[in-house]
């Protein structure tokens, strides 16, 4: 699926001009940009519900002690 559709993108960029062949990439490096920092947002977003759960287990683990 993949390579088809790079197969396809490569294709479209032959029918381009320099200037629309330009702008694509600077889209596609723009979008990629927004994708890491999406990526590493979620993997923080993640990382700060996993350490909310440990507390709060914890903290049943405390109270069932007592």
């Amino acid at each position: 699926m993949l390579m088809m559709m790079m197969m396809m993108m490569l294709m479209m960029m032959m029918m381009m001009t320099c200037s629309e062949r330009d702008e694509l990439v600077s889209q596609l490096s723009m979008m990629n940009v927004r994708v890491q920092q999406m990526t590493a947002r979620e993997a923080d977003a993640y990382q700060q519900v996993k350490a909310c759960i440990e507390l709060a287990e914890q903290s049943q683990l405390d109270m069932s002690q007592v």
